[in-house]
């Protein structure tokens, strides 16, 4: 056994001010994986998209279809940036950048996939239980219940991403300033979030 590796080398964490943490592991295994599998990924959720511009939306069927699509679509275009933070080598502002953002981009559209799949079970069940009855089976209440979805989601993830870019500095990432030669911490973010009122 290696004396020289300290327990939970493998695990790195940045805290930020707000509370929220980032861990990644040392080496990922699934991250070479998710790089591998992401070419076949884009194409398949290019061609699903492609297909689903064409169909007319003339069930709620397809408007959630349409819309887990385009979830879908989000998460495989994030996980090549989530994938590679992970990664051994990988730079502390790829792993800053996919936490605060890719990462938080990510599960917002993985969580809106999730919801979507369970409204199409929801309607799938409401047909076939009742299949004369058109309560639920309206396209404009789909489309409403669909950007709601869309904005919860997208509301509950904003409020996650602006508190991490608010967040200056962290105890693991003061060290790299110093390797890296900054006088000030990597701010973009808050910058950003400052110069927007957020």
């Amino acid at each position: 056994m290696d004396d020289d590796i300290a327990p939970g080398a493998f695990l790195s964490s940045t805290n930020t001010s707000n509370g929220s943490n980032c861990y990644s592991l040392g080496f990922n295994p699934f991250s070479a994986i998710y790089l591998l599998m992401f070419p076949l990924a884009l194409l398949l959720n290019s061609v699903a998209a492609w297909v689903s511009m064409h169909l007319k939306s003339t069930t709620t069927f397809i408007v959630y279809l349409k819309n887990l699509i385009g979830a879908d679509l989000i998460m495989t275009l994030a996980l090549p940036a989530k994938a590679a933070s992970d990664l051994p080598n990988a730079s502390h502002q790829i792993f800053l950048l996919s936490c605060r953002f890719f990462s938080v981009v990510f599960y917002s559209a993985f969580y809106t996939s999730i919801t979507f799949l369970g409204l199409i079970s929801l309607d799938r069940f409401t047909k076939t239980v009742t299949p004369h009855s058109k309560f639920g089976q309206n396209i404009t209440l789909s489309s409403m219940i669909s950007a709601a979805v869309w904005a919860q989601h997208t509301d509950i993830r904003r409020a996650e991403a602006v508190g991490l870019a608010r967040s200056r500095t962290s105890p693991s990432s003061d060290n790299w300033n110093r390797k890296l030669g900054r006088k000030e911490p990597l701010t973009g973010g808050g910058r950003l979030a400052n110069a927007l009122g957020l």
